[in-house]
Formats: structure tokens, C-alpha cells, sequence
């Protein structure tokens, strides 16, 4: 029987880790376990997320909403507009563009006067010509073109149901020795004008402004 020194017993030492501690403003706080961040913090944290959240949420549904038809009207009838100006033609290229965006994303179609739910007619009331830029010689450079148009929206009662007053807008085009060209630059100014005025008055009419 062989004797030795007797086993040594070896025990595990229970090690126990504390939070650090942080001062603020004359308090102290432990750091939260596993998020490593204080609790206010976290909660500032949450409060933002779920904010975004709910505006998120929130534009969603308007932009849902705006899809609807303006007034709730889906079928109309639009007259040639009036012209008020020296401009000739120009009724029929404001007509034409308005019927364009009325109808480009579905929601409204034009239809004949017997199954209209509304009327639209509208005015080409102004155009003014001025001049922007000039040469040493006192020569046009650049002229503004701005024109400006009235438009209203009644119920097979005639009520009115919507009015755009004074719709304006402007454009730039250059003057150039050749007048040929320059009428065809002039020319190109009001198709512009003319598309964004109907931008303009979509918006509106959809916004009920």
C-alpha cells in the first residue's frame, strides 16, 4: 500500500461582478444588463421609435386617402375654355392639358354633359410679354411670358363646387435675330405655361384650396 501526500482539494470561488456606476446630476444609476445603456436612454429611445412610427402610420393613410376623386366626383364634363387674350389658339392647348391631368391617374374621367357629375369651364384671362435681359444695343435678350387663368367646377344644379381663381405662371424663352424663331420660342413658353397651370389647378382642386 503506497502512501502520499493527501489530494488537495480545490474549491471554485464564487466571483460576483457589479454594474458600474454612473454620476448625473448628483444621482447615480446602474447601467441596464445586456443593453449596456441608461434607462433613460432606453426609454427616450423607445418613445422616438414609436413616434416615427405612428407618423409613418399617419402619412400612409393620407396618402391612401388622397386617392379618392376630388369632392368625390369621378365622371366630368370639361367646356373649351375661353380666350381673353391675342394669343390665338390658346384655348384649345389649355383645354387639352387640363383634360390631360384631370384624368392621368384614373381617378376622374371625361364623359358626356348627360352622365357628368360635375362641369368644369375655365378662362385664359390675361397674357403679359415683358422683357428680362437686353443687349448693349437695347435689344431684347430674353422676354417673361406670364398668363394667368380662371377656373370654376358646378353640379349638374349649377352650384359651384369649386373655384381657381387667378391661376398664373411665367416662362422665360430667348429672343433671337431670326422672329421666326423666336415666335416658335415664345410659342414653346406657353406650352409650358400651359401644363403647369393644369398641375396647379389639380393640386388645388384635389387639396380643396
Amino acid at each position: 500500500m503506497v502512501y502520499g501526500s493527501s489530494p488537495k482539494i480545490v474549491r471554485e470561488k464564487k466571483i460576483t461582478v457589479y454594474a458600474p456606476e454612473r454620476k448625473q446630476s448628483g444621482r447615480s444609476f446602474k447601467l441596464c444588463p445586456k443593453l449596456n445603456t441608461a434607462p433613460s436612454t432606453y426609454i427616450a429611445g423607445f418613445i422616438v421609435a414609436l413616434m416615427v412610427s405612428l407618423l409613418v402610420s399617419s402619412c400612409s393613410y393620407q396618402f391612401s386617402g388622397s386617392r379618392k376623386p376630388p369632392f368625390g366626383i369621378r365622371r366630368v364634363t370639361i367646356y373649351m375654355f375661353e380666350n381673353h387674350t391675342g394669343e390665338t389658339g390658346v384655348e384649345s392647348i389649355f383645354t387639352n392639358d387640363l383634360i390631360d391631368e384631370l384624368t392621368r391617374d384614373g381617378r376622374m374621367m371625361v364623359t358626356r354633359s348627360d352622365q357628368a357629375e360635375a362641369f368644369f369651364s375655365g378662362a385664359v384671362k390675361s397674357m403679359d410679354i415683358e422683357t428680362v435681359s437686353r443687349e448693349e444695343s437695347y435689344t431684347s435678350r430674353e422676354r417673361r411670358v406670364k398668363m394667368a387663368v380662371d377656373l370654376k367646377m358646378k353640379n349638374p344644379d349649377g352650384e359651384i363646387l369649386w373655384l381657381g381663381k387667378n391661376i398664373t405662371a411665367s416662362e422665360i424663352y430667348a429672343v433671337v435675330p431670326d422672329k421666326l424663331a423666336t415666335e416658335e420660342n415664345r410659342r414653346a413658353a406657353i406650352l409650358k405655361i400651359s401644363k403647369e397651370i393644369a398641375e396647379n389647378a389639380f393640386q388645388r382642386l384635389t387639396w380643396g384650396f
